[in-house]
């Protein structure tokens, strides 16, 4: 018959059909990538609640829909599920999906205060599938808020120093504020500043007439929007160092030592050096009355004082009045005790018959040893000269001292050490450097800080230290140590001349103090407290629009990222190196080889009923 052939043609067409739809369908799962689906988990423990009510509606899940995503959402802590337009598409159990590997990601949905359960990060690292956070930006009140002042690090008195203020407005497009700039309750700069949105930087201008630390205040009020005013005044330090150090020299006869003395000192430490005799030249006598009326404000701006030779108490010659460093020379005559009483406040003196004894064999521990005090080379052993000295003031009768400082420098010398000092110039330039530079540093200016004295828990602290003398010189010859809370000690690192640092360091979350001390070798010169707070609630950086610490290291950690928004997210997603596979997948294969086999059978049946085979 003719319809055999046709029927068995159309069955044969049919089945190789199959057969390649089944090979086509297999090697499509094999050849192509395809993209699975993100999971959203939305931690609604805070204010995201009202954030997701607000943000989360039909829009943002179309939105998600038209570009292909496959999703579903996941919450916790839902208190008012009725009134959400996802309610179906939300769900409290996390089991299911967290452990699904189905899926090319995990986006968590959190307002970075509350932290999210530990399941979606401890399931993405065991299945090494990438997290991907989004914070939504709180819209921030209108505020005004200092964000910094630099100063220069140091400045000369008399100068101009430069100060600049940056300053950021927060939820409106511009402001008109008054800045007023402050010592104490003393107002030096007001003006008007017109703001715009995001940061701006003034510039101010402050005459540095006293030297020392000059405490100093800012503060930006607006003028419209009363409601801006949160984190609108800082208070801020600016260095001063003197010009020059000033020193007095007061003796009782005029004699050619001075002027040697006198010379010495300015040209070696570059000081300004008054000099006052209080004797007479034609006859000898105490000039009590007119001498201490020029005396006296010299001294009040002295830096140092050496008195040279005095013969018996000079009343009220410091009377009121008293320095915070001396350097005493005394001569040969003998020292009555009321010159010594009216500076027993400042210092301390210790007479002793037996100078080198008391210097070599038991010389104060919070004392500076002998060998700092002299330049070493080719000359005599300073016991030598000291011996000398000692037997030179036996015969004239002096009476040799020692006197140590509040700061435990070396302050005070014998007459015939000093007169021994002129035939040997380098041991008495030493000394003479080692003396006043040890009254320098006493006064010093003395300046620590750290990049962020309120932190969050994992950021590093950079702490740094600068030592300067009177007149602005940097200090290199000191160690400086960080002690943080009275148990953890680091030394900081000179990094240029006079300041000293120490950087990244981490601190648990709470209140600390930091301790920085400067040191000689045999004493602290000056200790500085700074008070530290380390958040554990990144509140601010929220608010502020900045990643928190903790989602940003679980991203990274993941191969994940951070979002601001669910849009930034949509907009990079072309970009997103989702992690893809090729595998195959028997969903519809199945069907369509046992298709492909009925029709085979059916054919091999009827070619078996007609006799065909």
């Amino acid at each position: 018959p003719q319809f055999r052939p046709f029927k068995f043609f159309v069955l044969r067409a049919i089945s190789v059909f199959l057969l390649a739809a089944f090979i086509l369908n297999v090697g499509i799962q094999f050849s192509v990538s395809r993209k699975r689906r993100l999971d959203f988990y939305v931690d609604l423990s805070g204010s995201m609640e009202t954030d997701f009510k607000a943000r989360w509606r039909d829009d943002q899940v179309k939105s998600l829909e038209s570009h292909g995503l496959k999703f579903k959402f996941f919450a916790r802590n839902l208190l008012d599920k009725d009134n959400l337009d996802t309610t179906e598409t939300l769900s409290t159990d996390l089991s299911v999906p967290i452990a699904d590997a189905d899926k090319d990601g995990i986006v968590i949905i959190t307002d970075g205060i509350h932290n999210a359960p530990s399941d979606p990060y401890m399931s993405a690292q065991q299945r090494s599938i990438p997290v991907y956070f989004i914070l939504p930006r709180i819209k921030l009140p209108p505020n005004i808020h200092i964000k910094s002042i630099s100063t220069p690090r140091i400045v000369k008195q008399g100068e101009l120093a430069r100060v600049i203020a940056n300053v950021e407005l927060t939820g409106m497009d511009s402001a008109v504020a008054q800045a007023v700039l402050k010592t104490g309750d003393s107002t030096l700069v007001e003006t008007t500043l017109s703001l715009h949105n995001g940061e701006n930087r003034f510039e101010f201008w402050l005459p540095a007439n006293r030297s020392g630390v000059q405490k100093y205040s800012l503060e930006i009020q607006p003028l419209m929007n009363e409601s801006a005013v949160t984190d609108n005044k800082q208070e801020f330090g600016l260095v001063v160092a003197k010009a020059a150090l000033k020193g007095v020299i007061i003796a009782t006869h005029p004699t050619p030592e001075i002027r040697l003395l006198r010379a010495t000192i300015s040209q070696m430490m570059n000081t300004d050096v008054d000099v006052f005799v209080l004797l007479d030249r034609k006859n000898w006598t105490l000039a009590a009355g007119n001498i201490v009326r020029k005396v006296q404000p010299s001294i009040k701006d002295a830096d140092f004082l050496i008195l040279i030779d005095p013969t018996k108490p000079v009343k009220g010659l410091t009377k009121g009045y008293e320095p915070n460093r001396m350097i005493v020379f005394y001569g040969r005559n003998s020292v009555k005790d009321g010159l010594i009483q009216n500076f027993s406040g400042n210092f301390n003196v210790v007479p002793t018959k037996r100078f080198f004894d008391v210097v070599m064999d038991s010389f104060p521990d919070d004392l500076p040893p002998l060998s700092v005090i002299y330049k070493p080379g080719d000359m005599q052993p300073i016991e030598e000269l000291l011996k000398v000295s000692l037997k030179r003031g036996a015969k004239s009768g002096s009476r040799p001292l020692l006197a140590r400082l509040q700061d435990g420098s070396f302050a005070v010398l014998s007459s015939e050490f000093w007169v021994l000092g002129l035939a040997h110039r380098d041991l008495y330039d030493s000394v003479m450097a080692y003396v006043i530079r040890s009254a320098s540093l006493g006064r010093g200016i003395f300046i620590a800080g750290v990049d962020k004295p309120v932190s969050y828990l994992g950021q590093e602290l950079n702490f740094y230290a600068d030592a300067f003398n009177d007149v602005g010189e940097p200090l290199e010859d000191l160690s400086v140590q960080l002690i943080i809370d009275t148990t953890d000690t680091f030394t900081m690192v000179p990094t240029e001349a006079g300041r000293f640092e120490y950087t990244k360091l981490q601190l648990d979350a709470g209140q600390h103090v930091a301790k920085i001390t400067f040191r000689t070798d045999t004493s602290i010169v000056a200790e500085r407290n700074i008070n530290l707070t380390v958040k554990s609630i990144p509140l601010e950086y929220l608010q502020a629009g900045v990643d928190s610490v903790l989602p940003r290291a679980v991203a990274e950690m993941s191969g994940g990222c951070i979002f601001p928004s669910v849009d930034s997210l949509l907009k990079a997603w072309d970009e997103l190196k989702f992690k893809t596979v090729k595998e195959l997948r028997f969903n519809r294969s199945p069907i369509i080889m046992l298709l492909a086999l009925a029709i085979l059978a059916l054919e091999w049946w009827l070619r078996k009923s007609n006799g065909l085979l």
